[in-house]
């Protein structure tokens, strides 16, 4: 598996997927995935570090997940805030996790967002091994045109690392891509386009489930497959989402 790695390697050198700089093959130390420069992961790191608009906490520390939104009820562990068209670091990362079919990208950021998700669950109590990860998958549309689904890979890297239970318990059916529409059309957007796995049932009832997504706004999509988790006998449901939209 090394040596197949490394001639990969020498053939399609690994470059940063922020700026495009060359990577050093030997390199290993940027974290899982091997997939920023050291300026990049430099720059990273400080947009973890960035205050929350809302409790000027860290974002990385940060777990509220805005008045506005569906999910205020909810403590959300993630790592970045994102805003929109500003050219930085967490946004070319962002468009980097959902558009580069590339797995070192999700490999990587589910391996710092793990450390947020951990530190959540040792403050309140929950043993990660116990719960079942599962996501929201993607639009069909989004996969052919991209080739991944990058809500699957996320959680299935994070699941690996809190030595969990991965199930994929959800199906979509349809739908619009939601930065698109008003916060009306996306409540009635998020209840028509996904459903729960004919057999996801028997996996639900009586478990803690930890719900991960890459990036929420209004959060109707996450309130809606909560529904559907609780709905079907989840004890608990946790999430844990790599950024949250901030919009001035």
């Amino acid at each position: 598996m090394k040596f197949f790695s490394t001639v990969q390697n020498l053939l399609f050198p690994p470059k940063c997927v922020c700026c495009g700089k060359l990577l050093p093959i030997e390199e290993e130390k940027f974290g899982s995935g091997h997939c920023l420069c050291a300026q990049c992961y430099d720059a990273w790191n400080f947009a973890k570090k960035e205050n929350c608009p809302d409790c000027l906490c860290p974002s990385h520390l940060c777990l509220c997940a805005g008045k506005k939104t569906a999910l205020k009820k909810y403590k959300v562990p993630k790592l970045l805030t994102y805003s929109p068209n500003i050219a930085n670091t967490q946004n070319r990362m962002i468009y980097a996790m959902k558009k580069i079919n590339d797995k070192r990208i999700c490999e990587f950021v589910a391996g710092e967002l793990a450390v947020s998700l951990l530190r959540y669950c040792k403050d309140e109590g929950i043993i990660p091994c116990e719960c079942v990860f599962t996501y929201v998958p993607r639009r069909k549309r989004a996969i052919g045109e991209f080739g991944f689904d990058q809500g699957y890979r996320l959680a299935k890297n994070l699941c690996r690392i809190c030595e969990g239970d991965f199930r994929s318990l959800f199906v979509r059916r349809g739908g619009k891509e939601q930065k698109n529409l008003g916060k009306g059309q996306r409540k009635s957007n998020a209840i028509q386009s996904i459903r729960l796995h004919p057999k996801a049932a028997e996996k639900i009832k009586g478990k803690k489930i930890v719900l991960v997504d890459d990036l929420f706004t209004t959060g109707e999509t996450l309130a809606g497959a909560i529904t559907l988790l609780k709905r079907a006998g989840a004890v608990e449901v946790y999430l844990c989402c790599v950024a949250r939209t901030y919009e001035k």
